[in-house]
């Protein structure tokens, strides 16, 4: 929800998005996202991670917008729980 992941909630909260639905918010931050309010009004679940939204939900698609060092340990847990990914470039980075 915060950084450039605020535009993607902002957009599944204010139009449709190809009939998609927006079904749950993992960010450890998400409080401190103007978005909060709006999206606890409309009850969608927030989780800390997306360990925490794994563990007994599922995705059609994950979008993954967090810093950098995050995307290949956020997107191989998408994959390995069946979800499709999109993700922010640089997808991953090389610590050599």
């Amino acid at each position: 929800m915060g950084g450039y992941g605020e535009n993607y909630v902002k957009e599944y909260l204010t139009r449709d998005v190809l009939g998609s639905e927006l079904v749950a918010i993992a960010d450890p931050f998400a409080t401190k996202s103007s978005l909060y309010e709006e999206a606890v009004s409309r009850g969608i679940p927030i989780f800390r991670s997306p360990e925490e939204f794994f563990a007994s939900h599922r995705a059609d698609l994950t979008v993954i917008s967090s810093p950098i060092h995050t995307h290949y340990p956020y997107t191989m847990i998408a994959l390995e729980n069946g979800s499709n990914v999109l993700t922010e470039k640089p997808v991953c980075f090389d610590e050599s």
